[in-house]
């Protein structure tokens, strides 16, 4: 059984390989995997709008004990992630669109390794990269899906807070684009703190942006990529998650996530009380959920803890 021995964490730690995928487009990007010496299974992470998952605290929970119970963890970088090293972990240029061709390369990757089954895991806006790309791609050989906060991204720019900041980047974004500038910064923050090149802004938060997929806040966006989903789901989130209570209760969220994943042959919903978007505070709880789905393939069920 696991222990929090500081020891046997530093040990983990040291199993760890630094790892490279190679894109369709030519460009290199970095992870780091935690492996077991069995094949069964393995959990390849796609970070959100951050690029990584480094300075989290469920990133150490997981790195340290899916691998000593069993299940190797692969966490990856996004093409974006160089940038974030200078520029800050605010700061946003990915396309979203582009998050396919760098899925393609980790899932690939992964796929060489030889395991049984590869569960694919996301947090914040990563989930619906994750679905867009199983969508788009189809593929046969995959286990199932873990949602960490699986956000309404055009939800949060539409509330009566983020929709000030919208009009204003919006019509910067278009501007620049226009002018032939779309690589650049817009002169204005989201939400107060993150920077996006305009580019960046129109890919995610314009008018046909692909990065409509958890549509709690506007059912007429539909649902057609989630209703794809035929494979297992974990989708997790917390009464205080601001990827998702400022658009919608994150029960009432949950509950259209639930019924729109009707194709999905096993699916458990998890609502912590009183955490964050982060998961600050339960790690514990959140690996060990995991981990129970993953080694349990009989339960269909919903719960709040």
């Amino acid at each position: 059984m696991y222990s929090r021995n500081p020891c046997q964490r530093n040990s983990q730690l040291n199993n760890m390989k630094e790892v490279h995928a190679q894109t369709a487009d030519g460009l290199q990007l970095g992870g780091r995997l935690f492996e077991t010496p069995n094949r069964e299974h393995i959990i390849l992470h796609i970070p959100g709008m951050a690029g990584d998952i480094y300075n989290l605290g469920y990133y150490r929970e997981m790195s340290d004990r899916f691998p000593t119970e069993g299940v190797s963890f692969l966490a990856s970088e996004t093409r974006s992630y160089k940038n974030k090293i200078t520029k800050g972990t605010e700061y946003t240029s990915e396309l979203f669109e582009d998050s396919l061709l760098d899925i393609d390369a980790w899932f690939g990757f992964t796929n060489s390794l030889g395991y049984k089954n590869i569960w694919m895991q996301a947090s914040s806006l990563g989930p619906a990269k994750i679905v867009n790309w199983y969508y788009n791609r189809k593929p046969i050989d995959l286990a199932g899906f873990i949602f960490l906060s699986p956000s309404d991204m055009i939800g949060l720019v539409h509330d009566k807070e983020g929709i000030i900041d919208h009009n204003i980047m919006l019509s910067k974004a278009k501007a620049l684009v226009a002018e032939g500038r779309g690589k650049e910064e817009i002169d204005h923050l989201l939400w107060g703190i993150k920077t996006l090149t305009a580019n960046a802004y129109i890919s995610l938060f314009g008018d046909n942006s692909e990065a409509a997929i958890f549509n709690y806040g506007d059912q007429t966006l539909g649902w057609k990529k989630v209703n794809s989903i035929n494979k297992p789901v974990l989708s997790f989130t917390c009464t205080n998650d601001d990827g998702i209570y400022p658009v919608m209760d994150v029960h009432r969220a949950m509950d259209i996530l639930e019924k729109q994943l009707a194709d999905c042959p096993r699916k458990r919903i998890v609502i912590y009380d009183g955490g964050d978007h982060d998961f600050n505070g339960l790690e514990d709880k959140l690996v060990s959920d995991t981990l129970e789905f993953v080694f349990d393939e009989s339960r269909d069920s919903k719960i709040a803890s």
